[in-house]
């Protein structure tokens, strides 16, 4: 199924991540997911 908001690069994305992963790994991850919207970092369970 097309998600037109990330294809405009207006979508939402959550990333979540275990405790103790690296900032610069976090960071190229964002990075990678900018284009398609906002990445905002949650915490396991929100």
């Amino acid at each position: 199924m097309p998600n037109t908001p990330a294809a405009i690069g207006k979508g939402m994305l959550a990333l979540c991540a275990e405790a103790g992963t690296a900032e610069e790994y976090l960071a190229g991850v964002e990075d990678l997911l900018a284009p398609a919207g906002r990445v905002e970092r949650i915490a396991e369970g929100q």
